[in-house]
């Protein structure tokens, strides 16, 4: 798997057009914070907020238009994998963390490449034999582990936890996790949590109590420390910062 092109907060004003080319082993995810119209093939998709779409389109041309009366903020990752889902296959909706967090890095860890490894392969059809390859290189148990980090973020995790989900001891997943991936798994877990309430401190209105709840903080004091530990200024700094950036743009 590779990065064929980031493109990161790109600005379209009211009718103009981004494009993106697609050759065979390519995927695109994008996510928009207003109303674009993607075409290509002679199809229209609306791309609405923040809801995120996946692409796998061969040898095409991807064009998204602003069909909205303000700027919008346009964000796209592209990557190339051999994972091979049916031609012209798209889905919305879907996990986009792992596509975040390659924004925010901007460069393919292996915690990052296997994320998105999992979810590509979650769409294939039932028989799955020919995706071993990707993993036979890692144990089956850590992709379990991420898997549930993943779909259980917002909730009380602990190391232990992690250990009990997949019959190991704490120590052992701690030590071969962190060898893999080189992070530990309480890293991985609070750093979805801290991407997913900037997505949430950006673009909703809920309180900072209702978004550390809702990214699995017991208290606004820890979800505040450890916001700060990853992005160094406080979860209301960072909205203040954020609504400031929107309102220039929609100036």
């Amino acid at each position: 798997m590779n990065i064929r092109s980031i493109k990161d907060k790109i600005i379209l004003f009211p009718g103009e057009i981004e494009k993106w080319y697609l050759q065979k082993f390519d995927y695109l995810v994008l996510f928009s914070n207003g109303n674009g119209e993607i075409s290509y093939s002679r199809q229209l998709i609306n791309l609405f907020n923040t809801s995120g779409i996946l692409l796998h389109c061969h040898q095409t041309t991807i064009s998204i238009a602003n069909k909205s009366t303000t700027p919008i903020t346009l964000q796209g990752v592209l990557i190339s994998c051999q994972i091979q889902l049916p031609k012209n296959f798209i889905v919305t909706n879907i996990d986009l963390s792992p596509f975040q967090k390659l924004l925010t890095v901007g460069s393919l860890s292996k915690a990052i490449e296997l994320d998105i490894i999992d979810l590509l392969t979650g769409f294939m059809p039932v028989k799955k034999g020919h995706t071993a390859e990707f993993h036979n290189r890692i144990d089956p148990r850590l992709i379990k582990v991420n898997r549930y980090i993943r779909n259980n973020y917002c909730r009380e995790i602990t190391l232990q936890d992690l250990a009990d989900h997949v019959g190991v001891h704490p120590t052992y997943l701690s030590n071969t996790y962190s060898k893999v991936f080189k992070t530990s798994p309480i890293y991985y877990l609070n750093q979805m949590r801290i991407n997913r309430a900037e997505n949430l401190l950006t673009y909703s209105n809920l309180s900072i109590n209702s978004i550390a709840k809702a990214v699995g903080y017991n208290s606004h004091s820890q979800f505040t420390s450890m916001f700060k530990r990853f992005k160094d200024i406080s979860p209301s700094q960072f909205r203040a910062i954020e609504k400031t950036a929107t309102n220039n743009i929609n100036i």
